[in-house]
């Protein structure tokens, strides 16, 4: 079975080495955010089994959306 990551995180290249690393270790689809607004909005429709975020990012940091994200669990 595929599991599905949520990687939030507005740097390309950061984005770019954890996207390959997760894709050679296993059977992962990785799914890409740049803030935290579209990392809420991935996890309402695509419903990662895991998310990785970045604590610095535009629109929403990784603390806030980490907040909103454990709301959303209740």
């Amino acid at each position: 079975m595929v599991k599905k990551i949520l990687v939030a995180d507005d740097e390309k290249h950061i984005v770019q080495i954890v996207q390959f690393n997760l894709e050679k270790k296993g059977n992962y689809e990785v799914i890409v955010a740049s803030d935290g607004e579209m990392a809420l909005e991935l996890i309402r429709q695509e419903k990662p089994d895991l998310v990785i975020s970045d604590i610095m990012m535009p629109k929403m940091d990784g603390f806030e959306a980490s907040k909103r994200i454990k709301a959303m669990s209740k």
